[in-house]
């Protein structure tokens, strides 16, 4: 099945419970990216009926087209969830 794109814009303000907002979910890569306008669109495949497992706000494949590559996204969830883990011992 072919993949979904997923946009979201994440802000900072801790004072908003809303930190995330969907943004849209496009069927191609590159129209997700043209929604991606700003350093704070992140972007990431999804499949359609997939359920992720428990995994602390992973998302694969996400990253942040204005600040990183999907390989260097890729490297920063790894590093999120390796913390996450380490945390649960």
């Amino acid at each position: 099945m072919k993949d979904l794109w997923v946009v979201t814009l994440y802000h900072d303000d801790e004072s908003d419970i809303y930190q995330y907002g969907l943004i849209g979910i496009f069927d191609s890569k590159e129209k997700a990216l043209a929604a991606c306008t700003t350093d704070h669109h992140s972007l990431g495949p999804v499949e359609l009926n997939y359920v992720f497992d428990d995994n602390r706000g992973i998302h694969p494949g996400e990253y942040y087209p204005h600040l990183e590559t999907q390989e260097e996204g890729t490297i920063r969830q790894q590093k999120h969830l390796d913390e996450y883990q380490k945390n649960l011992k």
